[in-house]
């Protein structure tokens, strides 16, 4: 069982990492010119300025049968709010998110939402740079 959810996790985590990437709202650039002023930063997401210059975001392939856990995570979530950063799904959120959607899964499935849901959250902080490479350029570099 545990390979079993560990190649689940493995299968999804690098289009769970792309989402995250896509959805950040990155930091401006810093200036290089001593007291310039600011450029008024941009607040939209890679997703929302790709969309906007008429082109479609770069996702990795995703099985048409592991569907259903990307939208159980995006319904559950993605995270949690808490603090300024948030949190990956806490069991709680799980348990909360389940009773209000009439939801009920096994154990295993709720295992995987959480360590999908870190996946998410930790590409998230990446992605927040003004010049974070998509993390598929960075599984790309590290398979080299």
């Amino acid at each position: 069982m545990v390979e079993f959810l560990e190649g689940l996790a493995e299968a999804l985590s690098p289009y769970v990492r792309a989402l995250a990437w896509w959805h950040a709202v990155p930091q401006p650039p810093p200036s290089k010119l001593k007291g310039a002023p600011k450029a008024p930063p941009n607040r939209q997401s890679r997703m929302a300025a790709r969309l906007a210059a008429g082109g479609e975001p770069d996702l990795p392939e995703l099985d048409p049968s592991l569907a259903p856990v990307v939208a159980y995570l995006f319904d559950a979530g993605p995270t949690s709010a808490a603090g300024q950063h948030g949190s990956a799904l806490s069991w709680a959120d799980l348990q909360a998110w389940q009773a209000a959607a009439g939801i009920y899964l096994p154990p295993w499935q709720l295992r995987l939402l959480r360590s999908l849901s870190g996946e998410y959250l930790s590409e998230s902080f990446i992605a927040e740079a003004w010049d974070a490479p998509p993390p598929w350029e960075r599984d790309a570099d590290r398979r080299r």
